[in-house]
């Protein structure tokens, strides 16, 4: 994968005068949990026993800069890159996945050349990259409405619920009574597609997630 634009935080590529040579994303590597059985040919496949889901290690980027700064600045443009990004853990946001960014800690490399500097960035990143806008669902409710939250990722994901009043959640064989403010109700997750919900109450609600896709 090749970017345009490399942004790291807040800081862009171009403050330490970096043009990307090259950019690879990994897909991550699943967690998988196989037993050999004597006897038996194959193996037994665990790995989605305990919930039902795949989970994944961790991700990584890696890239390759070119420095283009004045000789005189060469110096002074490691130093900004290494104090600002080595070891820190940051939102990477690349022009061509303008929908998602990667969180991830960087580790910075620094090669002297005869005619250019070359910089590689290494970053090791969560297993799901992150939909750059939250998913914000409000609904108002009089007396009891049924709900559908969707879930376009493939990441699990807890949602953070806002209420104006005091309103009863109803998910599956389990409720919840929710208090004016914002919460999280333990046991609530929403899986990849739709997610049936109750409300019950009246005044407003509302729920807001950050999808994230592999």
């Amino acid at each position: 994968m090749i970017a345009d634009t490399v942004t790291f935080g807040t800081h862009s590529q171009g403050e330490f005068k970096l043009i990307p040579n090259s950019v690879e994303v990994e897909s991550p590597q699943p967690v998988t949990y196989t037993v050999e059985v004597p006897g038996r040919d194959g193996e037994l496949d665990f790995t989605e026993a305990l919930d039902g889901r795949v989970h994944y290690k961790p991700r990584k980027i890696s890239m390759e800069f070119y420095c283009f700064g004045e000789d005189g600045e060469l110096p002074e443009l490691e130093q900004n890159c290494i104090n600002t990004l080595h070891g820190r853990k940051m939102p990477i946001y690349l022009d061509a996945d303008p929908e998602y960014y990667y969180l991830g800690r960087l580790s910075v490399s620094w090669k002297y050349g005869e005619n250019l500097d070359t910089v590689s960035i290494e970053a090791e990143c969560d297993p799901y990259k992150y939909k750059r806008q939250e998913t914000v669902c409000g609904y108002d409710v009089e007396e009891t409405l049924a709900v559908n939250l969707e879930n376009t990722g493939w990441m699990p994901v807890s949602p953070l619920i806002e209420t104006d009043s005091e309103m009863q959640l109803v998910f599956g064989n389990t409720s919840a009574v929710l208090s004016p403010g914002t919460q999280k109700v333990p046991g609530l997750v929403l899986a990849k597609g739709n997610t049936a919900l109750t409300v019950n109450g009246t005044g407003h609600i509302e729920f807001t997630f950050r999808e994230g896709a592999l």
